[in-house]
């Protein structure tokens, strides 16, 4: 949750994804397995996250 646009948004939500399957809090209650939703909330959003949305279903190579 943002009170301010934020470029950044979509690499902030990807951190804290790879974080949270790194330390897997709560591993009792949750079902890891399951998929994740990420979710963005802020009053606007930056013309470059709307851009990522639609790209990021690509598959990368590093």
């Amino acid at each position: 949750m943002k009170n301010i646009e934020d470029r950044g948004i979509v690499q902030q939500l990807t951190r804290y994804y790879d974080a949270l399957l790194d330390e897997k809090p709560f591993s009792d209650k949750v079902d890891y397995q399951q998929p994740a939703r990420l979710v963005a909330i802020t009053p606007s959003f930056h013309r470059d996250n709307l851009q990522i949305e639609n790209i990021i279903l690509l598959t990368f190579s590093f």
